[in-house]
């Protein structure tokens, strides 16, 4: 009887070691590894692209940092996000999200958060004359018309994003000798895309009384004042609102008339007896700069 019984275990065992040894062999090793973005995430122009997917979610780098590591060096991923984000900021540099990629130079539109680089995209409109191209005054800052965020806690990459459309607050009645009179109600309209009562543009007031006896005598009024013009924001290339007299009269009104290539007699640090701007950073000031 105990023979039988070692007989039938020997059997058991047997098919029992077989039987795991065949359903081993069907087990199959991955390949690849697991892969939680779609396909495209990292390929440019891919409607899968992870630009295309961020502005989806708001921009919100805090998911991106929650597998590649709060400085995005890798994490727990391993795959390290500032191998195409090379600057300081990684990731969360200016020129990620609007300018240019390229060149961290070039933080502002164009390109601009929809890939619009065409002046006519209020978007872009005419960031690069105001801000890289401007050869008539002092290049604007972002502050001057986007109001500053400053975050109690975190970066202020996450503290100025939303979902509605940049905010506009014109800084421009800051500069010293303006006067405390101009205080117009400078705007910048969303449904025309004009600014208006800027004084970049000509909402300005140079009260006589406020200047110095010897330069009073070339006021024929009380003050001198700009044309007031409400600039095209998405105005075409080619336009003429940044030409000279468009903001303010040749010369301002309430000014004594003289020709323009007499300005040089008393702006000579201003400009020349062309009529040419030789100093962008005397004019459009916020001064009356004099000899």
């Amino acid at each position: 009887m105990k023979l039988i019984y070692k007989f039938i275990l020997v059997i058991i065992t047997s098919v029992a070691f077989f039987a795991c040894s065949e359903i081993a062999d069907d087990i199959s090793t991955p390949q690849e590894k697991v892969n939680i973005h779609p396909e495209g995430f990292a390929v440019a122009g891919s409607a899968g692209f992870h630009s295309v997917y961020l502005k989806v979610t708001k921009w919100d780098l805090a998911k991106c940092q929650s597998c590649h590591g709060s400085n995005y060096a890798g994490g727990t991923t391993g795959a390290s996000c500032v191998g195409c984000h090379t600057g300081p900021s990684g990731p969360e540099a200016c020129n990620t999200c609007h300018g240019i990629f390229a060149n961290p130079e070039r933080t502002a539109p164009p390109t601009d958060l929809d890939g619009n680089i065409a002046s006519t995209s209020p978007g872009v409109g005419a960031h690069s004359k105001h801000i890289y191209d401007n050869d008539l005054g002092p290049a604007m800052g972002c502050y001057t018309c986007h109001p500053a965020a400053t975050p109690t806690s975190g970066s202020y990459v996450a503290a100025h994003i939303d979902d509605g459309v940049a905010e506009v607050q014109f800084n421009l009645f800051s500069q010293p000798g303006v006067s405390p009179d101009s205080n117009f109600s400078a705007l910048y309209g969303f449904a025309d895309n004009k600014c208006s009562n800027v004084y970049c543009h000509g909402a300005f007031e140079f009260y006589k009384d406020s200047a110095a006896t010897a330069n009073k005598w070339v006021y024929t009024s009380a003050k001198m004042s700009g044309n007031f013009v409400e600039p095209l924001w998405t105005a075409a290339s080619g336009n003429t609102e940044a030409a000279c007299g468009t903001c303010h009269g040749l010369p301002p009104t309430g000014h004594m008339p003289f020709p323009l290539n007499s300005c040089v007699s008393c702006h000579a640090s201003v400009i020349n007896g062309s009529g040419e701007i030789i100093n962008k950073l005397l004019h459009i000031n916020g001064e009356i700069n004099l000899n």
